[in-house]
């Protein structure tokens, strides 16, 4: 379960942080995913049936890590599968790891830039 945990604990970090860096405060980071937190518990799956997801919400609702974690987890805890069960999804919080990442690093050096042309 830890193995499985990593990715998106990174992948949920990085995306705070991008998001943080996205906005001129961070704190509005902050208060977008708080709004945005009944809607992605529907999107997710738990609580309303994947397959009555409209199409165009289905693929907004993969770029959340816990769309892919929650049916891993679950799936790996409650059902007992093994890791090499629930690769697709262990895989593809690896990839939004790495994309979250990617996107942090983008916001770092674009923040980084905005403030030496403030101070300039």
């Amino acid at each position: 379960m830890a193995l499985f945990a990593l990715p998106f604990i990174l992948a949920t970090s990085l995306m705070g942080q991008a998001a943080g860096y996205l906005f001129k405060h961070r704190e509005t980071a902050v208060l977008l995913f708080v709004a945005t937190t009944l809607p992605q518990f529907f999107l997710v799956g738990v609580s309303w049936p994947r397959e009555m997801i409209p199409p165009l919400l289905d693929y907004l609702r993969r770029i959340f890590p816990s769309e892919s974690a929650i049916d891993g987890l679950v799936r790996i805890d409650q059902m007992g599968a093994a890791l090499s069960e629930v690769r697709a999804d262990w895989l593809y919080l690896w990839l939004l790891a790495a994309a979250y990442f990617v996107l942090a690093l983008l916001a770092a050096r674009r923040r980084a830039a905005m403030e030496v042309l403030h101070a300039a």
